[in-house]
C-alpha cells in the first residue's frame, strides 16, 4: 500500500464517526438540509471531539490495546520506515477493527443522548436564552412538531374543512404533507364522518389549521 492511499484511508476512517454523529443529531432534531461543506466541517469537528474523549477516557474495553495502537499510529508521523508500521497494523488488524467499532458506537450513543437532552424543555430554555433561537429551523416545523397526535380543524384554500387527529407531519423543510386520522368533513353546517381512516393533505393548499386544546377535544361530540 502506498503512502497516499494510506493517508486517504486514515482520513476517511477519521471522518466516519463525526458523520454518524451529525446525521443522527439532524435526524432527531429535525434540522434543515445542509450543504456538503457544512456537513463536512461539522463532521470533522465532531470527529475531533469524539477522538479526544476516546483517547483520554481510560475506562473502556481493550484500553491497553487502544494505547498501543494509538502510539504506533502517532509514530507514523515521524517514522521513516513505513513498512514496519504497515506490518504492525496487519498484525493488530482485529483489535483495530474492534476499537474502531467502539468509536463509531460511542458516536451513535452520544448523538442519541445529546439529541434527547437537547429536546428537553429545560435545556431548550437555557440554550434559547443564550442563542435566542430553538432547534427548529422554522415556525412551520415547530408548529407541526408540537401539534402531532392532537385534534385539529384544517381549512383548505377552497374553504373545505376537515376535522381529525394530526398523526403525520413534515419533518424537514422539503416535506409538504400531513396525515389526518379519523377525518370528518364539514358539510351543510355539520361535520360528517368520512369512510377513509386517514387522508393525506398537501400543506401548500392549507389556509388555516386550528389545533384544539385537550379539554375541547374530550368535550366535543364528534
Amino acid at each position: 500500500m502506498d503512502l497516499f492511499s494510506f493517508n486517504t484511508i486514515i482520513l476517511i476512517l477519521f471522518y466516519v464517526p463525526g458523520y454518524i454523529f451529525i446525521h443522527t443529531v439532524d435526524y432527531f432534531l429535525l434540522k434543515r438540509e445542509k450543504t456538503q461543506f457544512e456537513i463536512t466541517i461539522q463532521g470533522l469537528l465532531a470527529s475531533v471531539c469524539l477522538l479526544i474523549f476516546f483517547v483520554i477516557w481510560p475506562y473502556q474495553p481493550l484500553n491497553a490495546k487502544k494505547e498501543f495502537i494509538l502510539q504506533f499510529l502517532l509514530s507514523f508521523i515521524s517514522s521513516k520506515d513505513k513498512e514496519v508500521l504497515f506490518t504492525n497494523i496487519s498484525q493488530n488488524i482485529k483489535y483495530i477493527g474492534i476499537i474502531y467499532f467502539l468509536l463509531c458506537l460511542y458516536s451513535f450513543v452520544f448523538s442519541v443522548f445529546y439529541s434527547l437532552i437537547r429536546r428537553t424543555k429545560f435545556i431548550s430554555f437555557i440554550i434559547q436564552c443564550v442563542t435566542k433561537r430553538d432547534y427548529f429551523q422554522s415556525v412551520f416545523l415547530r408548529f407541526f412538531h408540537e401539534s402531532i397526535n392532537q385534534m385539529a380543524i384544517v381549512t383548505l384554500d377552497d374553504n373545505v374543512k376537515y376535522w381529525g387527529y394530526i398523526v403525520g407531519s413534515p419533518d424537514n423543510e422539503q416535506s409538504n404533507h400531513i396525515i389526518l386520522y379519523n377525518p370528518l368533513v364539514f358539510d351543510k353546517k355539520k361535520f360528517v364522518q368520512l369512510q377513509a381512516e386517514k387522508i393525506l393533505i398537501d400543506t401548500n393548499k392549507i389556509k388555516l389549521i386550528e389545533v384544539l386544546p385537550k379539554e375541547e377535544e374530550s368535550g366535543k361530540q364528534r
